[in-house]
């Protein structure tokens, strides 16, 4: 009688034991995994769609600026959004280049597109609130004239 008792709290204790490890080994697994995924940065590569921003000058549209951009985005961070960064992307992208603030592409002349991805991420992260997008890269940019489109006929 006492021999089944006692092979049924060795059973249990083994059992309880066990599970013991797994669990503290599971937990040690995840807390390693989530610091790795964070030290390699855990970035998505992420290209947007083209966007065509008119270029208004004295009254008038003066070009057409064509742009992609591509962006790298924390990947755990976007798990947890409701919205896709890359629209917000894609709007910060379209408000700059139209504000002709930071680019005036109506001069021929060496742009900063460094300082306008970086500018994009900033804005991007402050409406966003969060730390998201990493790194704005120009995938395409053109300027494109009035005069150029639809074989000259937009004089």
């Amino acid at each position: 009688m006492i021999r089944p008792i006692l092979t049924g709290v060795w059973v249990c204790a083994a059992t309880m034991g066990s599970a013991y490890v797994g669990a503290t080994w599971q937990k040690a697994a995840a807390v390693t995994e989530r610091h790795d995924a964070h030290a390699s940065g855990d970035l998505t590569p992420i290209r947007t769609r083209m966007i065509s921003v008119p270029v208004v000058a004295d009254g008038g549209v003066r070009g057409y600026v064509v742009a992609q951009f591509a962006f790298t985005a924390s990947a755990s961070a976007m798990k947890h959004m409701p919205i896709k960064p890359d629209l917000f992307v894609v709007d910060e992208a379209f408000q700059l280049i139209y504000s002709g603030e930071m680019i005036d592409f109506r001069q021929y002349k060496k742009q900063d597109l460094q300082a306008l991805g970086k500018r994009i991420a900033e804005n991007v992260n402050k409406r966003l609130g969060t730390r998201v997008v990493e790194d704005v890269l120009v995938q395409e940019l053109n300027y494109v004239a009035k005069d150029s489109v639809r074989g000259g006929l937009g004089k």
